[in-house]
């Protein structure tokens, strides 16, 4: 299969729209002449191609790196579909298409019109670096057409496509439908920026069916972290949420914390690598004393140091519902179920250090702990290396 690698980022404004509004009625002047487009036709003598027929069960459909160029699909050479013969609705098969020139553009749109009743859609790394604005914007009228009508589709994964401000715009469009029934949407590395933040935010004010969202690497910063923590108040059906590498910075970092603090159904969030900084761990420090959803947190990577760190790790020890935070298994340290833990180069930091130290000092069953290559803090190594000098039979190496 050909390499992947990413396009330029689309813009709301590369297609003439000045307001979200604008959507509605795009999509209205354009669908009908658009499905007309892409109405699947056999040319003479063209072989009708089995990954478009009909199956009568419910199962996903995987077209991921299929490298959508300006021309088509430049160097397909192989993708997934479902198989024939099993019915589970979880697994997927290759198959080989033949095709070894770059194929007609209807060809990845009459797949995914045959897949309007399946649950399952992966487009992850579809399009290619030369794709024009319009490859896009067929694709997203696509998804939102289908996000309207087809009432089976609960995963969808747009992953590294960098569909840009114009794919947050659809996607955003596509939320607000009431007859939505999508639960999963994976809209990771997808260049959103600020802007594209702020729309997904506005749609999960009304959104009620998404139950995971992941935003990662789409340097939405802190308007879009903002916008989201705005949402996370009114929300009540969000329950996992990905924000890593955003570089949402200290005013997002505390918006999500006091969002954190009113929100109830939210149970996992990474918002690693965000450079929230002091005020933004303070802040979450705070909303964890009242939170009582969340069951893993990640915050490595935020620059978290000090008194911050200190009120971070104490926040999260005193937590009724975490069972893991930063990649530390809290549920089993306090249940005395591991002998062995290695956390090496995981990117931990002084307040996951003082957390793992709390929790290696009351633990009983660990033979083995490997943590090189993190930033612990002193503090922290000298209470592990106490704690492995009194018990003895504890291998630690820092």
């Amino acid at each position: 299969m050909a390499a992947f690698s990413r396009p330029t980022p689309h813009s709301v404004a590369d297609e003439g729209f000045a307001q979200p509004d604008s959507l509605l009625f795009f999509c209205h002047k354009n669908v009908v002449s658009f499905e007309k487009m892409i109405k699947p036709e056999k040319a003479r003598g063209e072989k009708t191609s089995s990954v478009t027929s009909a199956r009568p069960w419910p199962l996903p459909v995987d077209l991921s790196r299929l490298v959508v160029g300006s021309l088509g699909m430049d160097g397909l050479h192989s993708w997934s579909q479902v198989s024939k013969s099993s019915k589970d609705d979880t697994t997927t098969a290759p198959i080989r298409t033949g095709c070894k020139k770059p194929q007609d553009f209807r060809l990845v749109v009459q797949t995914i019109l045959a897949s309007l009743e399946r649950p399952v859609l992966n487009l992850s790394g579809c399009i290619s670096k030369d794709a024009k604005n319009g490859d896009a914007v067929r694709i997203m009228i696509l998804l939102v057409r289908m996000m309207q009508v087809n009432t089976s589709l609960t995963h969808l994964n747009l992953r590294e496509n960098n569909f840009g401000e114009l794919g947050g715009l659809f996607t955003a469009g596509a939320l607000r439908v009431d007859t939505n029934s999508l639960t999963d949407l994976n809209f990771a590395v997808n260049q959103l920026g600020a802007r594209g933040g702020v729309l997904i935010a506005r749609a999960l004010h009304v959104n009620k069916s998404l139950t995971a969202l992941d935003l990662e690497g789409n340097e939405i910063v802190s308007e879009g972290g903002v916008a989201i923590a705005d949402a996370l108040r009114v929300n009540t059906s969000l329950k996992s949420l990905n924000l890593h590498y955003n570089f949402i910075g200290q005013a997002g970092g505390e918006a999500l914390g006091k969002a954190l603090a009113v929100n109830t159904s939210l149970t996992s969030l990474d918002f690693s690598f965000n450079k929230i900084g002091q005020v933004g761990g303070e802040a979450l420090a705070e909303a964890l004393r009242v939170n009582t959803s969340l069951t893993s947190l990640d915050t490595r990577g935020n620059n978290i140091s000090g008194d911050s760190a200190e009120q971070l790790a104490a926040a999260v020890l005193g937590s009724r519902s975490l069972l893991k935070f930063g990649g530390i298994p809290m549920k089993e340290l306090r249940a005395n179920k591991l002998t062995e833990l290695d956390l090496s180069e995981q990117g931990l930091g002084p307040s996951e250090g003082r957390l793992l130290g709390g929790l290696v000092a009351v633990n009983t069953s660990l033979t083995s702990l490997y943590a090189r290559g993190n930033q612990l803090g002193d503090a922290t190594k000298k209470t592990l290396e106490d704690v492995a000098a009194t018990r003895g039979g504890l291998d630690l190496q820092l």
